[in-house]
């Protein structure tokens, strides 16, 4: 072969091996299937992609989330064992699953900020328990702060003061976190997933429901309320977790990143959350709905009383790290 045909042949090759890198490189980003537990419309999840996803779209080099939908598509309460099963790799999801981790049910009423948890051990203890129960790496902690809990009623309560207040033969809308409390109280927990709420208010099959602040007047919930209770309690339970063996299986690389993105949803999305609340509080109070201010000693009855019965139910549960020193951490407000 002469020297020109020689060059035109080693030029053709380095083109097609330069092809080839430049494919294999478009290739080499993980997919990573998504879902969330909550609506993709509800606040928290619109807090969770203004924060974890929109830092990890910034690079998709490495790593690419594809958002399989939310409980339209898997149930809720179905999502945490699809993900320990690796059918799903990523979700969002408060404390639905109190079957594959109990310690679950603790970060409701914690009063330590993931950032303290991090500092005295508890995000180890907790990494531990979801490991085991769940086989999953929590990414994130989202929304602490940024939204409290009140009680949503289309009557007005009867006060007690060993409880605070008296429900009894009252329906409520509830779920696995507030029926400890619930129940102590008289009422009768009906449990039921988000979307099913307006229609239960309409036909008046509940009365009323306990809800983190937000969403109440985007959902269409405040025509049939008369009163939120003004006294704040509990913090979201959201964590962003990842299938353990998939987080195994990724390089450094991609664990900084998603480690990172993790972190930046922790810190950032209560801040997002925060100001959701706000604009639907406005709106909820100019539809009518009152506020119900509680005096002492019914106040400090109540919150003892939602307290209590929550760690109460706990201790009927096999914790699969230490109960006592995990609580001694999430009360570690310092």
């Amino acid at each position: 072969m002469s020297g020109k045909y020689l060059s035109y042949a080693l030029f053709g090759l380095a083109t097609m091996a330069g092809i080839c890198l430049g494919a294999q490189g478009a290739l080499a980003a993980t997919s990573l299937k998504l879902s969330s537990c909550l609506p993709k419309n509800h606040d928290q999840v619109e807090a969770f992609f203004a924060t974890f996803v929109a830092k990890m779209k910034k690079d998709e080099s490495i790593l690419k989330l594809n958002y399989k939908g939310g409980p339209e598509i898997t149930p809720a309460k179905k999502q945490p064992g699809a993900m320990q099963r690796g059918l799903i790799d990523i979700i969002t999801c408060p404390s639905y699953y109190p079957g594959l981790v109990p310690e679950q049910g603790a970060l409701t009423p914690s009063t330590a900020s993931p950032a303290r948890l991090r500092e005295n051990g508890g995000y180890d203890m907790m990494q531990e328990a979801w490991g085991k129960g769940m086989n999953t790496h929590i990414l994130g902690w989202g929304n602490h702060g940024g939204a409290f809990f009140h009680f949503y009623l289309g009557f007005e309560p009867k006060l007690d003061k060993k409880t605070g207040f008296q429900f009894e033969g009252l329906k409520l809308r509830s779920t696995n976190i507030y029926n400890p409390f619930l129940i102590v109280m008289g009422a009768t927990p009906i449990n039921m997933g988000m979307t099913d709420l307006y229609t239960a208010l309409e036909r008046g099959v509940v009365k009323g429901f306990v809800w983190p602040e937000g969403g109440i007047a985007k959902f269409g919930w405040a025509k049939f309320l008369k009163y939120r209770v003004e006294v704040p309690f509990f913090r979201s339970s959201s964590l962003v977790m990842i299938n353990l063996d998939k987080y195994k299986s990724l390089s450094n690389a991609q664990r900084k990143q998603i480690d990172a993105a993790g972190l930046f949803y922790e810190q950032n999305s209560g801040k997002v959350l925060r100001k959701k609340a706000d604009a639907d509080n406005e709106k909820v109070f100019a539809a009518g709905v009152k506020k119900f201010y509680m005096k002492e000693p019914y106040a400090s009855a109540l919150l003892k009383t939602i307290y209590e019965s929550s760690w109460e139910k706990l201790k009927g549960y096999k914790f699969r790290v230490d109960h006592a020193a995990l609580k001694a951490k999430l009360f570690d407000d310092k």
